[in-house]
């Protein structure tokens, strides 16, 4: 069987000339078993491979020959080609895989002194299509260059080689992309000067001209002297002292002053002891001046020289010396350890609010953590919460030094217990009692039944009916209670029509005795009885021919 399988071959720097390159195929003995050459966009088809029998069969494919100026790929890639019989009738059935994973594309550099390359990182295509990309120069690295404002269109044809994998070439509509960019000289200009002098009369402004002449002696350009420039240096302006010099309670003296037009060296008096500055003393500065070149200190005085410094005094003399009285050096400020730890009480678990997780207490403030975890940040009925809060001294404060926080630490809240404080993280433990139980309701009816020859029951807040027993005109209901229940905490209410009032308190066994309203022989027309039996409520009903509506409640029960 004559097959035809696909690769690509792809040009860096250059489009491949067409049929410039030539390719192997070669078996497992390293034998060549085809060869094919590329087209202009660098598609690569060995044609009639041939196959006689079915089996796997595995190659390699090589890159031969190529153009002068290119460099081979010497990339080997292998081939797997398995030919399957379908039927008796001697048909194969193909397929080609490559064990790399991809289609083999070879890739060639052009090799050219006056260009460089410019290669883009791999591109990936899922799909057959054809995509179409612009190539720009987006920006230039350094001065000089002009970034060009050519564009050039690529069109990348992926194909499905008839074996499931994908092959990708690539067509330059408007040629391969070359860039050209020109480097601008920025022109460097210098200013030649000389110095005239006269002796034995004034200097005239431009009585004598000059030439200037290049390395042929070519006059390249001409000037005149200007007249003679009285010389000296210009006085000190800007007179503002540095205020980094001033005393700070704990801070090293400066040895030296640097002004923007002059410089000094200060001596201290008194003395800092230990190279450091004391708190609470009157410390003078003396500043033996030097002007930067091109400045002079003459013509100063007192009054020229300013510093930001509020009740400071400057004394300068002709000696060129500086003196500089700073106000007395202050006690740095010192965070004071709390002393107010009472917690708010705002963050106490209450059974149903949402929790609060930040503390704001008169010192500091906190980050609170509640064990066990909240379901949507709300308080749990009858549970007992504990919050870690990891506390943070406001400005000013301290927990350095705060002595016994079992004294320190306090809550206004009956039951709450402060655990434990860890002084290295700072974080306070507190468990509060526990919350209450919901909210009671006002007691909601649990059972509904009417009796008009069928009955019918609609059933609310209490255990499930276990069975209804008939009789003639009787129905009798079993409701599953628990043994603690006190039939007293239970009553019965009977809607009667006829009757005034509509609604009357049953008593338990009241008008007719239980067992006999159970059995259905009432010595009434009307009956409504209900009993306790230690773990059931037991409720008896009868109206013959006439509605009767009795409900049946628990006092106090929560919805």
């Amino acid at each position: 069987m004559l097959i035809n399988f696909t690769m690509s071959k792809n040009g860096i720097g250059q489009a491949p000339p067409a049929n410039g390159f030539t390719f192997g195929l070669y078996d497992e003995l390293d034998a060549l078993a085809a060869s094919a050459a590329n087209d202009k966009n660098g598609l690569v088809v060995f044609e009639d491979v041939n196959f006689d029998t079915a089996g796997t069969f595995n190659y390699t494919i090589k890159e031969l020959t190529g153009p002068a100026g290119w460099i081979l790929d010497s990339t080997v890639y292998p081939v797997t080609i398995e030919v399957t019989a379908t039927d008796i009738s001697g048909e194969f059935h193909i397929s080609v895989s490559y064990p790399n994973g991809n289609a083999p594309n070879f890739k060639n550099i052009r090799q050219d002194d006056l260009f460089g390359l410019v290669e883009f990182p791999e591109l990936t295509f899922d799909e057959p299509g054809t995509y179409h990309f612009t190539l720009k120069e987006l920006s230039a690295s350094g001065g000089g260059w002009v970034v060009g404002s050519d564009e050039y269109p690529i069109v990348i044809t992926v194909i499905d080689d008839g074996f499931g994998n994908l092959v990708a070439t690539a067509d330059y509509p408007e040629g391969f992309p070359g860039f050209v960019n020109e480097f601008l000289i920025v022109p460097a200009k210098f200013v030649i000067s000389a110095s005239k002098r006269a002796i034995g009369a004034p200097l005239p402004a431009g009585k004598f001209q000059f030439g200037l002449f290049d390395k042929d002696g070519i006059l390249v350009s001409t000037a005149t002297n200007t007249a003679a420039q009285k010389s000296g240096d210009m006085p000190v302006d800007n007179d503002i002292l540095p205020i980094q010099i001033q005393p700070v309670t704990g801070g090293s003296p400066a040895a030296t002053l640097n002004a923007h037009q002059f410089t000094g060296s200060i001596v201290w008096t008194p003395t800092p002891v230990g190279g450091v500055f004391a708190v609470g003393t009157v410390y003078t500065a003396s500043v033996a001046l030097s002007p930067k070149a091109g400045f002079t200190l003459d013509g100063l005085t007192s009054a020229s020289f300013s510093i930001d410094i509020p009740n400071t005094t400057i004394t300068y003399n002709d000696t060129k010396l500086l003196t500089i009285v700073f106000p007395a050096t202050v006690a740095p400020p010192v965070d004071i350890p709390v002393d107010n730890g009472i917690i708010p009480t705002a963050i106490q678990p209450v059974t149903g609010v949402t929790a609060q997780y930040n503390l704001d207490a008169a010192q500091f403030t906190g980050e609170i953590t509640w064990q066990p975890l909240l379901v949507d940040d709300k308080f749990a009925a009858e549970e007992t919460y504990e919050a870690k809060i990891e506390l943070t001294a406001k400005a000013g404060y301290t927990f350095d030094g705060i002595g016994d926080w079992e004294t320190l630490f306090s809550i206004n809240i009956v039951g709450a217990t402060i655990d434990d404080y860890d002084a290295l993280t700072q974080t306070l433990t507190i468990t509060f009692p526990k919350t209450g139980p919901d909210e009671p309701v006002e007691p909601s009816w649990s059972l509904t039944y009417t009796l008009t020859g069928q009955s019918s029951l609609n059933y609310y807040a209490l255990p499930t009916i276990n069975n209804w027993v008939g009789y003639d005109g009787t129905q009798v209901v079993d409701i599953p209670m628990d043994a603690s229940y006190n039939p007293l905490d239970f009553e019965l209410w009977v809607n009667q029509p006829g009757t005034d009032p509509q609604n009357v308190f049953v008593p338990p066994g009241s008008q007719v005795p239980f067992d006999e309203c159970e059995t259905g022989t009432p010595s009434s027309g009307v009956i409504h009885s209900w009993d306790w039996d230690g773990s059931t409520i037991l409720i008896c009903g009868s109206s013959p021919g006439q509605p009767i509506a009795m409900m049946f409640k628990k006092t106090g029960i929560r919805t």
